[in-house]
């Protein structure tokens, strides 16, 4: 008992402190950070449109693009069932070196103890170095800038079967994002769905 409240509070500290780095990257950081202590633990609206869109479908195959501590991959895993999720995360450091490696580092380790023993897979490259096809859902949550939101859609795109879903996090709280999403739906005539923090598609279907 004891030890599992020793590694409870090395656990919390070092969520604090990653918290706390966010904070130090601005405004739309903290945005953020609100809405990972509200969601923590409990399924994205991304995560219940899924079970809802796939209910009665098993051997799911999906991937996360971003994954950090693994929380949201958490999610999926025990929301979904899917028979194998991909998690891809270069895991450097980010935001112009306010994210040192050194906290990524910490995250990684993170990610990969909350995960362990799961069907998942973890994949140690940038977004368009994973090679991976017949996906049934993708979730995108890297780089959130405008360029690479967009090369990220025009990427993981053509990987998603048919009636599948892709869909992503920060729609609102990160211009590029929405500016990303919202003109790449437009371009292709795809119905857009968006529920804070979350947006998401589906391919050839409604």
């Amino acid at each position: 008992m004891c030890f599992n409240n020793k590694m409870m509070r090395f656990g919390a500290v070092h969520r604090i402190k990653l918290w706390l780095y966010r904070l130090a990257s601005g405004s739309q950081m903290v945005y953020r950070l609100a809405f990972e202590i509200a969601f923590e633990g409990l399924p994205r609206p991304f995560d219940k449109f899924c079970k809802n869109h796939f209910s009665g479908r098993s051997s799911l195959k999906g991937a996360e693009i971003g994954v950090f501590e693994g929380l949201h991959a958490e999610s999926l895993v025990k929301t979904l069932r899917p028979e194998k999720l991909y998690l891809v995360d270069p895991y450097v450091s980010y935001d112009d070196g306010q994210m040192p490696i050194a906290v990524v580092e910490v995250a990684k380790r993170q990610a990969h103890k909350r995960l362990y023993g799961e069907n998942v897979t973890f994949l140690n490259c940038k977004s368009t170095e994973a090679d991976l096809t017949g996906l049934d859902f993708i979730y995108i949550d890297g780089d959130h800038s405008y360029e690479a939101v967009k090369m990220d859609l025009d990427y993981w795109w053509p990987r998603l079967n048919s009636d599948g879903v892709i869909g992503g996090h920060d729609f609102g709280s990160w211009p590029g994002v929405v500016r990303a999403v919202t003109e790449w739906a437009a371009k292709n005539n795809l119905e857009l769905h968006c529920e804070t923090p979350d947006w998401w598609v589906v391919k050839n279907g409604a």
